[in-house]
């Protein structure tokens, strides 16, 4: 087709309320009339069933121009284009037979004004459909769950490391501005979207995207084309906003894996930004004590504490944790064992200088939040620092002025959480450091000098 029969085509929307005005006038007239056979209502009507079929035929014919310069779902243009066709040959012939005054039983029923009424009203839902795409009609009436609101789509992002980027972000998009043309039930181009196999093998034209190359990808060309283009996507709805394509530029770059979590990606600030503004998905490194909840410690149990040599203080007034420091200057085993009361709440913990011994880390083992534990200047030795390897949620560790050797090491990258810890005037050597920092490359290692890490452990 030439591109004046696209102009002319775009004249469909316009062109297309004309009959369904004069043949709801028509229909109208029609039940309104009772049985009168006033001339000047039988004019009306037939008028109105002229200008309704003719009206009906230059829509049809500039809507016919206009199909074929466009992709839509085939099941609903299909029906559109008959259905506008078959209300034109039934506005003609209803014209027709009244004109005549054939007064047949067709044309007399009280039926045929509800019939084109209906008949009407599916045309046009159709041609919404094709519009604005499926389910625009229904989209936020709330005896259907009250539309698609923006934050539908969105997953559960409380846990960071639960969240598969393909699965969690890039395919709602795809869902909600995809699927209604390339699925398994509408394979438009060959391209199926709602399986991964299908996105994999790609449609007519070869593949979709090319892992690692945003750029060279039509799945990203297609929808930054302009959008009079007629190979833009989607053809009909709403396009891909800015953040959702950028989304999907990142997620091709990246590899485009289906099973990859967003822990495990690497994240470019302009992204970082964008989760955070978007899906409120915070990136930004923070220290445990913000993130651990627990229940408030029982005033009764802080009480005994207080009486029993600690001072404790909130560390927060948003949290129910706790920093402990026993006051005393040498502890027993029975005033530490008090600190199992409250092990879920202590998170900051000074024992330093108490004369704490290997047998008593036990218990200190057995407190699931500690972040910050100073044990500086306490006879322990290697055996005492296995106790605690169950830390899991330790930052920093002072362990100067012990006994602990390079020994003690090995329990120490056991720690998943530590990020610092001090090594002053211990047996630990900077060769035994070295092999730690290996293993750790992110943990600052403090001997009391300057200590270079090696390149590979930086």
């Amino acid at each position: 087709m030439t591109d004046f029969g696209l102009f002319l085509g775009r004249f469909h929307p316009v062109v297309v309320h004309l009959p369904i005005g004069f043949f709801l006038l028509a229909v109208i007239m029609e039940w309104m009339k009772k049985g009168t056979e006033d001339g000047v209502w039988q004019q009306a009507i037939r008028l109105g069933w002229l200008t309704g079929a003719i009206t009906a035929t230059i829509a049809a014919f500039v809507g016919w121009l206009l199909a074929n310069h466009g992709t839509y779902f085939e099941t609903d243009l299909f029906l559109h284009r008959w259905f506008g066709i078959g209300i034109a040959v039934i506005g003609w012939i209803v014209w027709w037979g009244k004109s005549k005054m054939k007064n047949t039983h067709f044309l007399q029923s009280k039926w045929m004004p509800i019939a084109m009424a209906g008949l009407l009203l599916v045309t046009g839902h159709l041609g919404g459909n094709l519009t604005h795409g499926r389910g625009y009609l229904l989209e936020y009436a709330p005896f259907v769950g009250g539309g698609v609101a923006e934050d539908t789509l969105q997953s559960n992002f409380a846990n960071l490391d639960s969240i598969v980027v393909y699965r969690d972000l890039i395919r709602p998009v795809f869902e909600q501005k995809c699927f209604d043309c390339h699925s398994e039930d509408q394979a438009r181009g060959g391209l199926i979207m709602d399986n991964e196999e299908g996105l994999l093998e790609g449609g007519d034209h070869g593949e979709v995207f090319v892992a690692g190359k945003a750029y060279e990808s039509e799945l990203v060309n297609r929808v930054t084309l302009p959008r009079n283009d007629r190979l833009f996507m989607p053809p009909k709805g709403t396009p891909m906003s800015y953040q959702e394509i950028r989304l999907m530029e990142w997620w091709v770059n990246e590899g485009a894996a289906f099973d990859k979590h967003l822990k495990e990606s690497t994240v470019p600030t302009p992204i970082q930004v964008l989760l955070l503004r978007e899906y409120g998905i915070d990136l930004e490194p923070k220290p445990l004590v913000e993130t651990i909840k627990v229940a408030a410690a029982d005033p009764a149990v802080l009480t005994k504490l207080s009486e029993g040599g600690y001072r404790v203080n909130s560390l927060a007034q948003t949290n129910n944790l706790l920093e402990v420091k026993f006051k005393g200057k040498v502890i027993d085993q029975s005033q530490l064992q008090t600190l199992l009361d409250t092990k879920d709440q202590i998170t900051w913990l000074d024992l330093g200088k108490m004369e704490v011994n290997d047998a008593m880390l036990e218990v200190i083992g057995q407190l699931p939040n500690l972040t910050r534990l100073r044990l500086e200047q306490n006879p322990i030795t290697d055996a005492g620092v296995k106790f605690l390897e169950g830390l899991k949620n330790l930052e920093s560790l002072n362990l100067y002025g012990t006994e602990i050797s390079d020994a003690a090491l090995a329990s120490i990258a056991k720690m998943p959480s530590l990020k610092r810890v001090y090594f002053w005037q211990t047996g630990v050597t900077a060769e035994g450091v070295e092999a730690l920092l290996k293993d750790k490359p992110e943990l600052e290692a403090d001997l009391g000098f300057n200590f270079d890490a090696p390149n590979d452990a930086q």
